[in-house]
C-alpha cells in the first residue's frame, strides 16, 4: 500500500491517536480501496497535491469512501494561501490554479489550509480545455481538439466534424477542475442550442445530429456548451424568434424592449441611448398565437453592474438583472458563448452619498403606482429610510428605489415577509406579500442602503381593537408601545393618556 507521511512540525514526534485520513486523486490515483494514507504528526495532517483530489476518513469501494468523504465549505479563493472550512460531502476538491499545493489540517478536520509554491495569477486564469471522446483515441488528450480562449471564460474550437455516433466530454488533461458532461437523463444535444452541462457527470455528450465544420463554444462560468453550424450564432433558431434588451433603461419608468438584430452570428442593438436602470434579455416567439409570446429570459450570471467592453456571462437560472448607468451603448449578444458585451460612452456617473434617493412601495394596494406620495420617503444621509403603511397588507407589492440621476430599480426580498426578520433585497425575483397580513395592523419597513447589500426589516404594530384617529389631541400625552413618551407622534399605534385614563389609538393622518 502507498503511504504518505506528514511533514514534521516543530515539537515532539508523538503521533496523534486520531482517525486515518485517506487521499485519492490525480497525483495518487483514483483508487478508493488503495488510497494514500496520511499520518497526523503533532496533531496535523499534511500532504501535497497538484490537481483535483478527494479525501475521506475511511477507505473501501466508492460508496464506502464517499460516505465519510470531506469537502470544502466554499469555493477555494484565487489566493496563494487560504483557510476554508470542511464538511462531509463527496464533491471533488478543486484547486484554484496550477501549483504545488501543501494542504494541512488539524485532526478535528474542521478546517484546511492551502498554500501554493507560486503566487496567485493576477490576470484571468487560463485552463487547457479539450474535447475528449471517441474522436480522440478513446477519450485521450489531442491538441487538435484543444479550445482557445482570450479571457479564461469563453473557450472556442472551430472547424470540427462530429458524428451523431460520437460521444465526448469537455475536460482538462487531468479530468480535474474542468470535467463536464450532460446532466443525468438528458438527451443528446441539439445543434445551435446552448446546453448547460454538469460537472463530473457520468453522462457523455452526444449530438442528436452530426455535422461538419462545427464551432464549439464553451462558457466556463455558466458551464454552457453550444455546438453551432457555420453562420449560426447559437440559441434557438427560427425566423419567429426575437431577442430584446428589455428594461426600464429606455424611458426611466416603464419596462420596454428594443429588438436586437442578427449580424454575423450575433445579436446587436447599436447606439442605444439609455438612462440608468435595470434590464435583462427577453426572448419572444412571434409564432405563438397567444398574448404571452415570451419564451425565455436571460440575465447576468455574475455581478449585476455592467462592465463595459467585457464579455459578461448570462444565464436563465441563478441570475440577476443587469444594472447600467446612463449613456449611449451598443449591446452585442452572443448566444453561442452565452455572453453579453456592452460598448460605448457612459454619461451618468455615481455620486457619493444618498442625495436624491427615494424609496417607495408599489403594489396591488395602489395599482402599482411608484409615485404614490403616501408610500414614498426620501433616503436619509446615512443611507437608511423608513416607510409606515397600513394599506400594504392586502395583495402583493415590491419596493421601488430611485437613486437620483442613476435611475429607478424594482427590488424584492424574493420571499413573503414575516415580522421582525431582516431580508436582503434583490433586483430579480417575485412579488412579495405579508405573512398573515391584516388591514388592522400598521407595518413599518426599515431600509438600509449603506452596505454592499441592501436590506429591509419589517415590524408590525397590532391594531386590532384600537381606536383610529386622524388628529393628535392637544390635552393628551402619548407613549409608544415601549413606554417612552412621544411629544409629536407620527402615524402609528400609541398609548393615549387623558385625565389619568389610558387607551390605545392608531394615528392615521
Amino acid at each position: 500500500m502507498k503511504k504518505l507521511y506528514a511533514c514534521l512540525l516543530a515539537g515532539s514526534m508523538t503521533m496523534a491517536a486520531n482517525a486515518q485520513l485517506y487521499v485519492t486523486g490525480g497525483d495518487y490515483g483514483w483508487d478508493p480501496e488503495d488510497p494514500v494514507t496520511v499520518e497526523a504528526v503533532d496533531g496535523v495532517y499534511t500532504f501535497n497535491v497538484t490537481t483535483t483530489f478527494k479525501m475521506s476518513t475511511q477507505k473501501g469501494d466508492w460508496p464506502e469512501f464517499n460516505a465519510a468523504a470531506l469537502c470544502l465549505s466554499e469555493d477555494a479563493p484565487v489566493e496563494q494561501e487560504f483557510t476554508v472550512g470542511l464538511g462531509l460531502g463527496d464533491s471533488d476538491i478543486l484547486l484554484p490554479y496550477e501549483a504545488n499545493w501543501t494542504v494541512s489540517m488539524p485532526t478535528d478536520l474542521k478546517t484546511a489550509t492551502f498554500k501554493a509554491d507560486v503566487a496567485a495569477p493576477t490576470g484571468p486564469i487560463i485552463h487547457e480545455i479539450y474535447v475528449r471522446g471517441t474522436m480522440t483515441d478513446n477519450f485521450g488528450v489531442d491538441d487538435d481538439w484543444k479550445f482557445s480562449t482570450t479571457d479564461g471564460v469563453v473557450y472556442t474550437l472551430t472547424g470540427k466534424t462530429i458524428d451523431a455516433t460520437d460521444s465526448f466530454k469537455i475536460a482538462d488533461a487531468n479530468w480535474g477542475k474542468v470535467n463536464y458532461g450532460l446532466s443525468f437523463g438528458e438527451e443528446a444535444m441539439e445543434l445551435n442550442t446552448p446546453t448547460v452541462l454538469s460537472y463530473n457527470s457520468s453522462s457523455n455528450i452526444s449530438l442528436a445530429e452530426g455535422g461538419e465544420n462545427l464551432t464549439l463554444t464553451f462558457n466556463l462560468d455558466t458551464a454552457t456548451l453550444t455546438v453551432a453550424t457555420v453562420g449560426n450564432g447559437g440559441g434557438e433558431s427560427g425566423d419567429d424568434l426575437v431577442y430584446n434588451i428589455f428594461g426600464n433603461i429606455f424611458n426611466g419608468a416603464t419596462w420596454l424592449g428594443e429588438q436586437l438584430t442578427l449580424t454575423d452570428g450575433k445579436y446587436v442593438l447599436a447606439d442605444a441611448e439609455v438612462v440608468s436602470g435595470n434590464f435583462g434579455i427577453q426572448v419572444l416567439d412571434l409564432s405563438r398565437d397567444t398574448d404571452d409570446q415570451q419564451v425565455g429570459w436571460y440575465a447576468s450570471a455574475g455581478e449585476a453592474d455592467v462592465v463595459l467592453d467585457s464579455a459578461m456571462s448570462i444565464a436563465d437560472t441563478d441570475c440577476q438583472n443587469f444594472f447600467i448607468y446612463g449613456g449611449t451603448y451598443t449591446f452585442t449578444l452572443d448566444m453561442a458563448a452565452m455572453t453579453l458585451t456592452v460598448t460605448g460612452n457612459q454619461t451618468v456617473f455615481p455620486t457619493e452619498g444618498f442625495d436624491g434617493w427615494i424609496i417607495s412601495l408599489a403594489g396591488d394596494f395602489n395599482s402599482w403606482d411608484a409615485s404614490d406620495e403616501a408610500a414614498t420617503v426620501e433616503v436619509k444621509e446615512d443611507g437608511t429610510a423608513q416607510i409606515k403603511s397600513d394599506r400594504v397588507a392586502s395583495g402583493e407589492f415590491k419596493f421601488v428605489l430611485v437613486k437620483g440621476a442613476l435611475g429607478q430599480g424594482w427590488y424584492t426580498a424574493g420571499a413573503d415577509l414575516e415580522a421582525n426578520t431582516e431580508y436582503t433585497l434583490f433586483t430579480e425575483g417575485g412579488n412579495m406579500s405579508i405573512v398573515d397580513g391584516s388591514p388592522d395592523n400598521l407595518y413599518t419597513f426599515d431600509f438600509d442602503f449603506s452596505g454592499d447589500v441592501y436590506t429591509v426589516k419589517m415590524t408590525c404594530e397590532d391594531g386590532a381593537g384600537v381606536e383610529e384617529v386622524a388628529e393628535v389631541a392637544v390635552d393628551a400625552m402619548y407613549f409608544n408601545l415601549q413606554g417612552a413618551r412621544v411629544d409629536n407622534p407620527a402615524d402609528g399605534i400609541y398609548v393615549k393618556v387623558v385625565g389619568g385614563k389610558a387607551s390605545k389609538v392608531m394615528i392615521r393622518r
